[in-house]
């Protein structure tokens, strides 16, 4: 669970919830001030539609699961105008965290422009944002686009001035 905010001109995403399988990786992160949680995924591929399921099994974050499947309904690849709301979403170069101690992180990241498609999704049930306390609208139809691969550079969290 995510949202996207800008703070002194830089635009980001604020990390609210990540939820991984591997306890290790869950761990490392959250060591580095990431609100990484423990949970119980699985993931298969039947006919082009990626059928995926999460539970958290984590006590740290509150019992919250999604299971939905997606494809994509076109092979065409494309990258976000400039100009455009999904450009917005998705070519974001940081990644801003809060430690329990209050201290604000930011992780900067480099990926090339993202190779989108056009995608469907179906979701069968979703109770991440309810744990956190947030009501998603299920009459919008969300902004859905699918990516095959997106590689990632990651530097390592550095703290955030307060404006104080």
């Amino acid at each position: 669970m995510r949202t996207y905010v800008t703070y002194k001109n830089r635009p980001g995403i604020y990390l609210l919830s990540v939820d991984a399988s591997s306890r290790l990786a869950v761990e490392a992160a959250r060591f580095g001030g990431l609100p990484y949680l423990n949970a119980d995924m699985g993931m298969k591929q039947r006919e082009g539609t990626i059928c995926f399921s999460s539970e958290r099994k984590d006590r740290r974050g509150g019992t919250a699961s999604f299971k939905g499947n997606y494809y994509p309904t076109s092979s065409e690849v494309f990258q976000a105008s400039h100009d455009t709301q999904l450009y917005w979403f998705t070519e974001r170069y940081r990644l801003y965290t809060q430690k329990r101690n209050g201290v604000m992180l930011a992780i900067d990241i480099h990926h090339l422009p993202w190779p989108l498609q056009p995608a469907e999704l179906a979701i069968e049930k979703n109770s991440i944002g309810e744990v956190l306390g947030i009501k998603l609208p299920h009459s919008k139809k969300p902004i859905l686009t699918y990516t095959g691969r997106q590689d990632v550079l990651i530097w390592p969290p550095k703290k955030v001035e307060s404006r104080g």
